[in-house]
């Protein structure tokens, strides 16, 4: 989460950043970390 909202926050001083952060692929990855960690998280309270 601390990454996602750094790249908002980078949006707000550079135009442009968080398009960036798209086109590289940066936040797809992040998200599917998040998912991971969440299907973890639920296994393990099961």
């Amino acid at each position: 989460m601390t990454l996602l909202l750094g790249a908002v926050r980078a949006e707000r001083f550079c135009d442009g950043a968080l398009l960036g952060f798209f086109k590289r692929g940066s936040i797809q990855r992040w998200l599917e970390r998040l998912k991971e960690i969440d299907a973890g998280s639920t296994e393990k309270s099961s």
